[in-house]
């Protein structure tokens, strides 16, 4: 029997300079994702995820003012 191929696993660190990357739109999720050795929809889900976080950071902050 044998073994799959193991999926890769990123750490948080890579996730968030990917998601930065792709919130500044210095280039298009195409010029990021072979620079980055990602598929183009994991660069997209690293920034909906991090503009999702930061939406929800925005409406804590609005709250406590």
């Amino acid at each position: 029997m044998s073994m799959g191929k193991k999926r890769k696993q990123y750490f948080s660190e890579f996730k968030a300079k990917v998601a930065l990357a792709a919130i500044r739109e210095d280039e298009t999720v195409s010029q990021l994702h072979p620079r980055y050795s990602l598929h183009p929809t994991q660069t997209n889900r690293s920034f909906f995820t991090a503009s999702d976080s930061i939406r929800s950071l925005q409406t804590r902050i609005a709250r406590i003012c």
